[in-house]
């Protein structure tokens, strides 16, 4: 049995509508190439005498030709339309298809459309191998339609580490140069925008430094990207993070974190115990629960922008910040872009993205704009965070547009040097996608 694994090609919120010159040192945000764990992790759990296929639609053509058994498409919001043409074409080839991933979780009758089994949950509950099991038996006849991950939560301590391997061939081609590291799995904060409760459920479940040990152990690279963006909740507590750092110490890896603004005045020790192991904060700005009142949300937005040194407060740590700004939010009006700009020069950012509020399948927001009937496209390619695709509150769809490429064009008048080029190279360009076959 083979089977062809394919992550398509996810869209860079730029990328087709480019604002900055190619020399700026900011272009890079609009056309990068990012791993993604959901493959690695399904071949984590994967028999192992069943052959199979990488494919990364971001960087390679995709083989129709291929002799495998089946097709299997991993599929985000963003690139959800790429991975539904590589299915339909593939159906028409008479190769069966099934898709997972967030957006077939959490809108599993869209990808079901373009598949013939959809997964609907995480790969590690088991919803995989029974797929596997029955597949084996009589092929995708014997299929469900659809395999719906139950209502327990699995042991986050018995999850393998990745494949991170089928990387390996594209490592002079991703943008991104520090591989992913998820430590934890769901979320209670329930952020407008953010779609881990959709997928993973809102039970935060850290996974035991025993089982991170064995993930470090896979990873070559000297930098790792700790994706949770919950790491300064009180979950983690100091005893495991101080674990957590040692680990990292004896294994001679740096982090890069992803820290929301919340908890930065809360945890001072803590961060500062994290930064003697990182040196890299991607640092996301105005990023709130939908649980808050939209009073409570203003005030702590307004306090955040008149607070230019917290940034630099971070810096005594001796950590560079890479800051994400969001416009857009319903109490946004057309003067939010010059605060934004304001704070992110004068807060003296080591580089800085900037990208439009984006009502996710699934999230808080999705459901706000489809009660009020604000939605204006679901084409799913206009889902990354570089696109209005919802009526705001406070100004026009174009004044949301114009805004949004003022910030990038205005921030990177003024910073004339990216850190993170001058700390890790040149990005890789894919400006010609005809190569890809797009």
């Amino acid at each position: 049995m083979k089977i062809l694994f394919i992550f398509p090609n996810i869209i860079g919120y730029l990328e087709k509508n480019y604002v900055l010159a190619e020399d700026d040192p900011g272009y890079y945000n609009g056309n990068f190439r990012l791993q993604s764990l959901s493959i690695p992790s399904v071949l984590a759990i994967t028999p192992p005498d069943i052959e199979f296929d990488f494919v990364d639609h971001q960087i390679e053509k995709i083989p129709y030709d291929s002799d495998a058994d089946l097709v299997a498409i991993t599929i985000y919001t963003p690139n959800a339309n790429d991975g539904y043409a590589i299915a339909d074409k593939f159906r028409k080839l008479g190769k069966p298809v099934v898709i997972g991933g967030k957006h077939a979780t959490i809108m599993p009758e869209d990808a079901k459309e373009h598949a013939d089994c959809v997964f609907v949950g995480e790969a590690e509950s088991g919803i995989w191998t029974d797929f596997l099991n029955d597949f084996r038996k009589g092929g995708i006849k014997n299929c469900k339609p659809y395999y719906r991950e139950g209502d327990a939560y699995y042991d986050v301590s018995l999850i393998k580490p990745p494949r991170r391997d089928i990387w390996k061939k594209y490592k002079s081609k991703y943008s991104w140069l520090m591989p992913p590291l998820q430590l934890s799995k769901g979320c209670p904060a329930g952020c407008t925008m953010c779609t881990v409760p959709a997928m993973e459920r809102t039970r935060l479940r850290i996974k035991p430094i025993k089982t991170i040990e064995a993930e470090l152990e896979s990873i070559e690279e000297d930098y790792v990207y700790l994706v949770d963006d919950s790491i300064l909740m009180s979950k983690f507590t100091d005893a495991y993070l101080t674990e957590l750092v040692a680990l990292f110490r004896d294994h001679k890896k740096k982090m890069m974190l992803s820290i929301t603004p919340t908890f930065l005045d809360k945890r001072k020790e803590t961060l500062k115990l994290l930064a003697s192991q990182a040196d890299e904060f991607y640092y996301i700005f105005n990023c709130f629960s939908g649980k808050q009142s939209e009073a409570s949300i203003i005030e702590e937005e307004n306090r955040m922008f008149a607070d230019y040194d917290l940034p630099k407060r971070l810096r005594d740590f001796g950590v560079n910040l890479f800051g994400s700004m969001f416009m857009g939010y319903d109490w946004h009006d057309k003067s939010i872009f010059e605060k934004i700009v304001e704070y992110t020069i004068k807060s003296e950012f080591g580089s800085c993205e900037f990208t439009i509020v984006t009502p996710y399948p699934g999230t808080p927001m999705w459901k706000q704009m489809i009660k009020e009937d604000r939605l204006i496209t679901r084409d799913w390619e206009k889902y990354n965070s570089g696109h209005v695709v919802f009526k705001p509150k406070q100004m026009s769809v174009k004044e949301l547009d114009d805004g949004f490429k003022f910030c990038w064009e205005e921030y990177w008048k003024h910073n004339k040097v990216n850190h993170l080029i001058e700390k890790f190279g040149k990005f890789q360009d894919y400006n010609d996608l005809s190569s890809l076959g797009r």
